[in-house]
């Protein structure tokens, strides 16, 4: 899993033991090689697969090779019982300052149990034999009503977890604050009438307290037609969504996708981001707002991010961008007096909405129009307006270059544009600008409507 070790390198390994009841008990086992060398610093593994490239490299290794990993030399050092099913990856902090106890070098466990549990890395004999610390996502101090449990498999039908749901996506580390964010499923309420919750936690490294005045519970809503929605508005339902990805933070934000459990109820996929340092909900997507399913789903894995280097400044001078702009959609429509501007405007302001983006309407300034064309072009840029898109209006002799130069320069990621008419022997001899448009478009989507 791409651990590093401590005593030379370690990996983990889990081990599941069943007994007569249906209950399996856990443990947590550690494997190393068998060298007599002291630890050194270590590389912490913060997030699920060391990187949220999610690549699994662990490219600081020295001592692991095929040589010597091998049944004499690398095996099973010890091993610690925990309250229920391992899902989520550990994850690995040196040098951690337990109140109490001194500083150790640390693995995290989250169990389907609701719990996480902090041990010591290097050892489990002595005083070391027990939790660092261990808490329960369960208990009022973690934002859980009284006699809260976690859900049992039966209530959502299906057995690709059991017994119970509790933790199961990876949860993510931010060493420079020492809070580990995790995500829990409870049961609460009465027998009558349960009540399901998913909440995120900011836990401190050093305690399991909750930080910045957390828990903060998991919910939303987008306007839809979609499964489950009512009166045009879909809500995110903690029920039957499933937190299986591992949990993202880039950039201060922490970002919480879901699926379903075994494609039952009126589930979708959503992704959720969090402030990290408030928890304070920053937005909500759903995949399928007027729809059903398309879960995000990841099979485990965190949803993945890049993150910007120097290179790109390189990147930006070979293109001929001038600016930097986050990372969000930019529509640029293309209004000619003949495009299908509102299915074209229609289309563009649903993406905009979901995904946060600017939809801006451009029209190259044409000689010589017609007094027909003039007023189909009033009413396609009334259109636009309409739909609270910017118009802007453009001078040049060539249309292709105009759009293009103006689309570098606000950093547009798609031009929506309709059907050229220019065909048969004008096409062959000017050329179709569309295909030229499409040609000469470098790193921006064209989309083609029929007008």
């Amino acid at each position: 899993m791409g651990i590093p070790s401590f005593a030379a390198r370690q990996v983990y390994s889990l081990v599941r033991l069943r007994f007569s009841t249906s209950w399996p008990l856990c443990l947590l086992a550690f494997a190393s090689l068998l060298l007599p060398w002291a630890s050194s610093a270590q590389t912490p593994v913060l997030t699920q697969h060391n990187n949220n490239a999610r690549t699994g490299a662990y490219t600081a290794e020295t001592v692991l090779t095929p040589a010597n990993v091998n049944q004499t030399s690398f095996g099973k050092l010890f091993s610690y019982p925990v309250d229920g099913r391992i899902y989520a990856q550990p994850l690995y902090v040196p040098n951690v300052s337990i109140i109490g106890k001194g500083t150790h070098n640390v693995v995290f466990i989250a169990t389907e149990h609701d719990s996480v549990y902090a041990f010591d890395a290097d050892s489990n004999g002595g005083s070391n034999s027990a939790p660092l610390w261990k808490i329960t996502l369960l208990d009022s101090a973690h934002g859980a009503a009284s006699g809260a449990t976690t859900v049992p498999n039966g209530d959502i039908s299906t057995a690709d977890l059991v017994p119970e749901i509790g933790i199961t996506g990876t949860p993510v580390i931010d060493g420079s604050t020492g809070t580990l964010y995790v995500v829990g499923k409870t049961k609460e309420g009465s027998v009558g009438n349960p009540a399901y919750f998913q909440r995120l936690h900011a836990l401190d490294i050093g305690t399991g307290a909750e930080k910045f005045g957390g828990p903060a519970p998991i919910s939303g809503s987008l306007s839809g037609t979609g499964t489950g929605s009512s009166g045009g508005v879909l809500p995110f339902d903690p029920k039957w969504q499933m937190n299986r990805a591992g949990l993202l933070l880039q950039n201060g934000v922490v970002y919480i996708a879901f699926g379903s459990h075994g494609d039952n109820g009126p589930w979708h996929g959503w992704v959720m981001a969090y402030n990290a340092s408030t928890l304070q909900k920053l937005s909500t997507y759903c995949t399928s707002p007027n729809g059903f399913g398309s879960g995000t789903w990841m099979a485990g894995t965190g949803l993945a991010a890049d993150v910007v280097d120097h290179q790109l400044s390189d990147y930006l001078e070979r293109h001929g961008i001038k600016q930097q702009f986050g990372a969000q959609e930019r529509i640029l429509v293309c209004i000619t007096p003949r495009a299908n501007v509102h299915e074209m405007i229609e289309t563009a302001r649903i993406i905009a909405e979901r995904f946060h983006g600017e939809l801006i309407t451009a029209y190259v300034n044409q000689p010589q129009i017609s007094p027909a064309d003039q007023t189909a072009l009033d009413e396609k840029m009334a259109i636009a307006r309409a739909a609270g898109a910017r118009i802007e209006i453009l001078d040049s002799e060539n249309p292709v270059d105009a759009l293009l130069d103006f689309a570098r320069s606000r950093g547009i990621t798609q031009i929506f544009i309709g059907h050229s008419q220019r065909s048969g022997l004008w096409s062959r001899m000017l050329g179709n600008p569309v295909d030229q448009l499409i040609r000469r478009s470098r790193g921006m989507d064209v989309r083609v409507f029929p007008q």
